[in-house]
């Protein structure tokens, strides 16, 4: 059985993932998208994501470059304020931060994502038959 403080603070990790998921996703999109449309990336810095007319989509195909990147100052202002502004948000809401852990234990090693349990779990439900289409094989 894991440290039940352990536990807590995998949960209070997966809280603050889901709180800041969409803000650090736009972050990122705008770090991705700075030198082919540098517009459309501060929006985003900006926090206004909707795209505008048909004139401005338009414009933005146009400016593409085709997979091709070309650093601009204004791009590169626009992917150090979104750096700036995740290396801000708290280190727990990152998603790397987070651990797999047994559902029933808190077991943090032997995590099969299939079953949301660790191997051993996995094994002691599969002998006692609680696990449905779940059965010892052997070879």
């Amino acid at each position: 059985m894991a440290k039940k403080s352990k536990i807590n603070r995998n949960e209070h990790r997966r809280a603050v993932v889901a709180r800041y998921a969409e803000r650090r996703a736009a972050l990122k999109e705008a770090i991705r998208l700075a030198s082919v449309n540098p517009q459309f990336a501060a929006r985003l810095v900006s926090g206004l994501t909707e795209r505008g007319s048909e004139a401005e989509e338009r414009r933005r195909e146009e400016t593409s470059l085709g997979g091709r990147e070309q650093a601009t100052p204004e791009a590169a202002q626009i992917v150090t304020a979104a750096q700036a502004a995740l290396q801000k948000m708290p280190r727990d809401a990152s998603p790397v931060r987070l651990r797999n852990r047994d559902a029933t234990d808190g077991r943090p090693r032997g995590h099969l994502r299939k079953f949301g349990l660790s191997r051993v779990r996995v094994r002691e439900m599969a002998h006692r038959g609680e696990l449905p289409g779940v059965h010892k094989s052997s070879w």
